[in-house]
């Protein structure tokens, strides 16, 4: 039986995450990726997104959304009524801070593979979470003699595909690290020898809170950029000059690249779109240069690569 070759599985499913493959397709495959690895932290971000998490789990920034509480209720008022439907509650009203937070959010625990399956819904059917039996009792303090009829949390459209992105983004990072810095285009290695190496990968790409829920901001030391708010940031012009001083490079020599050229440029126009706005999301950029690097193969590849290894650094 010829031996599983890690390194070309790796290589299968960066091109599966390049070609926006379902999730579903390939899952087996990171299992057992992610088994081959031996590493811990790795596999347990692995399994969670894969099964579910589990309650007592810690969940990741980026399944933690932002919501708004929905009611249908009736409020007495004397011998009057006052019918409210479809009323997007005032939390503020409760002056409660946690409980107020706990209203306000929900906590995605589904699978990527639920959740995949969520986003082949209609779009214009909205979601909704109902709600637990303290989270009525609370909400109902908001009106004086009110009577819920019923409640959920409302969410956001496209937040299941957020977190599907992100998840693949997330796995398509780790994978390209391993690839160009550990494997350097052996056949086959010792895992156990490149265990430190791994870990290292792992812990700057999944441990790290480099991708937040659209509302949420991050705070990095001795940056080059200003972080905003909707997980944007403001580029010193130094910065946007080296990179595009980068792109003008991997131009060059897409010219000599025969069968996806187009889908190199296609990337480009988005770095450049990217770079243009007022302010800039990190996401995208570092999606559209894992792109280029997932496209491109052979003499071009290992020109190509390094450039945008430096881009993502700059980044």
């Amino acid at each position: 039986m010829e031996k599983l070759n890690t390194k070309s599985m790796i290589e299968s499913i960066i091109e599966d995450l390049s070609n926006n493959t379902d999730i579903s397709q390939f899952a087996l495959k990171v299992k057992l990726i992610a088994s081959k690895l031996k590493n811990d932290s790795f596999s347990t971000w692995v399994r969670n997104e894969l099964e579910g998490y589990d309650k007592n789990e810690s969940l990741p920034e980026y399944r933690i959304i932002d919501t708004e509480v929905v009611a249908n209720l009736i409020i007495q008022q004397g011998f009057r009524t006052a019918n409210f439907t479809n009323h997007v509650m005032p939390l503020v009203a409760l002056r409660d801070i946690d409980t107020i937070k706990r209203l306000s959010t929900i906590k995605i625990k589904d699978s990527v593979l639920s959740l995949e399956k969520a986003t082949k819904i209609k779009e214009d059917q909205e979601v909704g979470y109902s709600l637990t039996e303290w989270e009525r009792v609370q909400i109902s303090k908001i009106y004086e003699n009110s009577n819920i009829l019923s409640a959920y949390k409302r969410l956001p459209q496209n937040v299941f595909a957020d977190i599907i992105y992100l998840f693949k983004s997330k796995l398509l990072e780790v994978f390209i690290e391993l690839n160009d810095d550990i494997f350097n285009d052996e056949l086959d290695f010792d895992i156990m020898t490149k265990k430190q190496d791994i870990e290292k990968v792992v812990n700057q790409t999944i441990n790290t809170q480099m991708y937040f829920g659209d509302k949420s901001t991050t705070t990095f030391t001795d940056s080059p950029v200003t972080i905003g708010n909707n997980n944007t940031i403001n580029m010193s012009s130094d910065i946007k000059s080296q990179i595009e001083q980068l792109l003008s490079k991997i131009e060059t020599i897409k010219i000599d690249v025969e069968s996806d050229r187009e889908d190199i440029a296609s990337e480009i126009v988005k770095i450049r779109s990217e770079l243009n706005n007022a302010v800039q999301q990190p996401k995208i950029l570092r999606s559209a240069f894992n792109a280029i690097k997932g496209i491109t193969v052979g003499i071009a590849a290992n020109q190509i690569t390094p450039l945008v290894n430096e881009a993502l650094k700059l980044l």
